[in-house]
Parts: C-alpha cells; structure tokens; sequence
C-alpha cells in the first residue's frame, strides 16, 4: 500500500467515524467495513421504513467488486461514493458504474487535513465521485 493510498484510506476512516457520531444525534447511525468497502447505516429498527438511506465509500475497489458486495449486504435505498485521488482519471470510474445501471447525483470535493502539531498535511486534493 502506498503512502498516498494509505493516507486516503485513513482520511476515509475518520470521515465514516465522524459523519456516522453526527447522524447519530437521533438515532444510532453505525460505521463498519464489509470487505474492502465502508458502509454507514442506522441501527436495525423496529419498523423497516424508518431506516434512512445508507452509504457505502468504495476507494481503489473495481466497480463490478464492489456493486456485487453492495447489492448482497445493502438494504433498500442506497448510495454509493467512491473516492478517487485527485491524480487518478475519473471516466474509467464513471463509465464502469454507469454501465452497472448508477447515475451521478454530485461531485464533491475531500480534503484531508493534518492534525495540529502532526506532520505537514500534503496538498494533494482529492475529489469524491457519489454516484447512486
């Protein structure tokens, strides 16, 4: 794994963590890893139709891979956001999804920031691609 990928995956690390504890001010909102994938979704409720829509983050993981583990583990109503580095070309990622029947909703920048007092942060900008 190279700096960079590792950088990336720990960056997505703490995005998942965090955006899950913040969701979670209503209802239990859980961040876990199924396979290569991170997938963030409610606890399990007592009535199905009051889940919201779960998120599944794909980074270095072929499309076809990862939409075969999303369709067996996701429940009904789902994203799907792969995360791209910024050096990386997108329309390999665009095409592949597409042709597995996703459309792009938005594309968002991620930027990885460094801790105070850690080492310098790169200035590498990274671009994620939701596609759902």
């Amino acid at each position: 794994m190279t700096t960079g990928k590792r950088d990336i995956e720990a960056a997505i690390e703490v995005f998942v963590h965090g955006f899950s504890t913040d969701k979670s001010r209503t209802f239990p909102y859980e961040a876990s890893r199924v396979g290569p994938l991170w997938l963030m979704r409610d606890a399990e409720r007592k009535n199905a139709r009051d889940y919201r829509g779960e998120e599944w983050i794909v980074h270095d993981v072929a499309a076809e891979e990862a939409d075969a583990i999303v369709r067996q583990h996701a429940r009904p109503g789902f994203a799907v956001s792969v995360v791209i580095a910024n050096d990386g070309p997108d329309e390999p990622t665009r095409t592949a999804y597409k042709a597995l029947g996703y459309r792009l909703l938005r594309t968002e920048g991620f930027h990885p920031v460094a801790a105070p007092n850690s080492r310098p942060a790169s200035n590498r900008l990274y671009r994620t691609r939701e596609d759902g």
